[in-house]
């Protein structure tokens, strides 16, 4: 029972409402299944954004180079082979990447350009990816471990990445639900539904950091509503928001300020067990250990050398550390503008977040 303005309401919380037997639950997810089924049909390799970028980073991670470093080769993003970083990437992977060219640019290497092979790899740039951390790109590591334990060929490996993605936003689709059970939350559970199914394309098999970002900002959402609305907030509640908004803040560093979501449980709820707020404090403390280790030892370089300098690239990572308040508008502007900004070429458009639509 709950007492609201001196009235008694009275609800009974079904915690298993929106288990998978649930018919809302069921129609939600078989909407996103097939959201994701049709675009890893539909949507040929190479008509993604930055899509060979993140397959060469991946490649390049489980090749040990885990951290960027000087190659001498050149891509469409960029043209000047003596300013680039990335690393080593098969052959069976660049091969790919250049039978799917769809003339947009995505990160594709110039095959002339390389000048540095050893065995059956070859030094590749991505210089624009290879700030990401390796937890943005869990879903599509994994696969493409899975596929070198099954000597997959790199189609296969291509298509299992999106499979593992689908998964894992099917996941966050079922734990979003889950988080949202009770009379009391139905309405925000409609909501949380809609968008699922409404951002599942092409997000729930996309591969890009962008779409385990998307899934765990549905979840992320979803638990800030659970903790502001629910009367049940368990020390799991803590550790799967602790862990998502982790994930998020090494996903995207333009997403750093929603770290602070996991203190918020402790401002908003005046009995908290201590365990729960030791559990909170401590992911929040953890995360940005672990964020300013990969700034000081994955970022001294310029995604885009031939727009911003070098020293433009040390001058501001010298200001994320020893002045943040000069810091943080950029972040907020990246996170408003250019996030969602548009960019294009001659035969395709493309936003972040949207397909590229032949024009």
């Amino acid at each position: 029972m709950r007492f609201r303005s001196g009235v008694m309401h009275s609800y009974s919380t079904n915690r298993n409402s929106w288990l998978p037997r649930n018919p809302g639950a069921i129609i939600v997810l078989t909407l996103v299944l097939l959201c994701g089924v049709l675009g890893i049909l539909l949507v040929r390799p190479g008509t993604t954004a930055d899509v060979w970028a993140h397959v060469y980073r991946m490649d390049a991670m489980l090749n040990g180079d885990v951290l960027a470093r000087s190659v001498r080769a050149a891509s469409d993003y960029h043209p000047n082979a003596t300013q680039n970083m990335g690393g080593w990437v098969s052959d069976d992977v660049i091969a790919f990447s250049l039978v799917n060219d769809r003339d947009y640019v995505s990160g594709l290497v110039n095959p002339a350009s390389i000048t540095n092979c050893y065995g059956n790899r070859c030094e590749v740039p991505f210089n624009n990816i290879a700030v990401y951390t390796p937890f943005a790109y869990l879903p599509q590591l994994g696969a493409f471990a899975v596929g070198r334990l099954l000597q997959l060929n790199m189609t296969a490996r291509f298509y299992l990445a999106e499979i593992f993605q689908l998964g894992v936003y099917l996941v966050s689709a079922v734990v979003c639900l889950r988080l949202l059970s009770g009379d009391a939350l139905r309405w925000l559970r409609r909501l949380a539904g809609l968008l699922t199914v409404w951002m599942a394309m092409p997000f729930s098999f996309m591969f890009s950091p962008d779409s385990t970002l998307v899934a765990l900002s549905l979840q992320l959402a979803c638990l800030m509503a659970r903790c502001v609305e629910s009367d049940h907030f368990s020390a799991v509640d803590c550790v799967t928001l602790s862990v998502t908004a982790g994930i998020i803040t090494l996903a995207k560093f333009a997403y750093a300020p929603c770290l602070l979501m996991v203190l918020l449980p402790m401002a908003v709820r005046r009995r908290m067990a201590m365990r729960s707020c030791l559990i909170l404090i401590g992911g929040c403390v953890i995360s940005v250990l672990l964020l300013l280790t990969w700034v000081s030892v994955g970022t001294e370089f310029a995604t885009n050398p031939s727009r911003v300098p070098y020293a433009e690239v040390a001058r501001r990572r010298q200001e994320l550390l020893t002045a943040p308040h000069l810091f943080l508008p950029r972040m907020i502007y990246s996170m408003i503008r250019l996030q969602g900004g548009h960019g294009g070429n001659r035969r395709y458009f493309s936003c972040s977040g949207c397909f590229p639509l032949r024009l």
